[in-house]
């Protein structure tokens, strides 16, 4: 998760390349902007989730919801909980961990209720 980060500060502050800051102490060109910085970060801590458990937990969900609005509602609802995008869950092709946590928080609350 640090190793974009580290090479950012590296290239900044004088590393192997040298420093990648301007004489008027904006990044230079080379520097990676702060969102690519970010999606570097967040794609580095998700990893991809297991097929056969997400599998398994959207026919939970379908079972126990069964109008696709009030799917669409509650996913999004729980998926705002945990970092990365916020997709539709139709569109949820390559599920991380993050998308199969959110699953997970979503089917432990139907349990409850």
């Amino acid at each position: 998760m640090f190793r974009a980060l580290g090479a950012m500060l590296r290239r900044w502050f004088g590393g192997d390349e040298g420093p990648a800051l301007g004489s008027d102490g904006a990044p230079s060109e080379g520097a990676p902007s702060a969102l690519e910085v970010m999606q570097a970060m967040k794609a580095e801590r998700a990893a991809p989730a297991d097929e056969d458990a997400w599998a398994r937990g959207v026919a939970t969900l379908k079972s126990r919801v069964f109008s696709g609005t009030d799917r669409s509602r509650l996913w999004r609802r729980a998926r705002r909980r945990h970092p990365g995008e916020v997709l539709e869950l139709e569109l949820v092709t390559r599920p991380d961990t993050h998308d199969l946590a959110a699953l997970e928080d979503l089917l432990r609350e139907l349990e409850r209720a």
